[in-house]
């Protein structure tokens, strides 16, 4: 037999004292194995902005799991990747400073770490700590786009800045482009 739910949700939403509103969110760039070929999964997404646009705004949320050998350092999980968003040709950088850290995760118990679970749950990651939730980041871009126009927007995933050399790492991320009116 199939267990049935039933889910009941009521929202209540304000635009009270906001100068804007979301009306539109483009999907942009999702996860992938991070590996030699990671970049290559990424083309070059075109927007249209809408000519009554207010605000452009970048939002992405970026872990990285795993480990590839020969790398000692169980990328790209316990190491620092570098995210950079091209919006409108402007550089938007996103890195993490917790992978390497001895004790980052243990630090963030109070933001929501789980504590004493198996493993190396104290240690630093690329974006993440254990049981805590990760954090949806947003970037003003209005500056990078024009309204009336298209926007180009391009993204590229690197280690200690040059392509990741093995297999075995990915990358898990989620991001939009959120147009205001």
């Amino acid at each position: 037999s199939v267990d049935a739910w039933t889910i009941d949700l009521s929202l209540r939403l304000s635009a009270q004292g906001k100068a804007t509103r979301p009306r539109e969110a483009h999907a942009l760039f999702g996860g992938s194995g991070f590996g030699p070929n990671h970049n290559q999964a990424y083309e070059p997404l075109t927007i249209p902005i809408p000519a009554d646009s207010k605000r452009v705004l970048l939002a992405h949320a970026i872990t990285g799991h795993g480990m590839a050998l020969p790398e000692t350092a169980n990328c790209a999980e316990f190491c620092t990747t570098t995210h950079t968003f091209f919006v409108g040709g402007e550089a938007h950088v996103v890195e993490y400073s917790e992978p390497g850290q001895a004790l980052a995760c243990m630090l963030a118990v109070p933001q929501g770490t789980v504590p004493n679970q198996y493993g190396t749950w104290w240690l630093g990651r690329n974006g993440w700590c254990p049981g805590r939730e990760v954090p949806l980041q947003i970037v003003d871009v209005t500056a990078d786009a024009t309204p009336g126009e298209d926007l180009t927007v391009a993204y590229t995933g690197l280690y200690k800045g040059a392509f990741f050399n093995a297999d075995g790492a990915s990358i898990a991320m989620s991001s939009w482009l959120i147009v205001e009116k």
